[in-house]
């Protein structure tokens, strides 16, 4: 199977921002960019909270990260 070439122009394009508004307004304690905050495990508590607050939740990008951020569904 082959895929098509990705356009230059996808390949150059930044993209910054979530592309749709959030649903939910809760912010969570928790940074997905922070690897210190998962050096004990899985901050478990943490997931529930953002659960029953926000059960999809859309984590911004730092600075210096060139992705547009990341998403955490935690329904069950």
């Amino acid at each position: 199977m082959s895929y098509p070439p990705i356009s230059e122009t996808a390949l150059n394009t930044i993209i910054k921002a979530n592309a749709y508004e959030p649903y939910y307004s809760f912010k969570s304690s928790l940074d997905l960019y922070d690897i210190h905050q998962f050096t004990n495990g899985h901050p478990f508590s943490t997931y529930d909270e953002l659960r029953e607050n926000s059960p999809i939740y859309f984590q911004n990008p730092p600075e210096w990260d060139v992705e547009p951020g990341a998403w955490m569904l935690t329904i069950l």
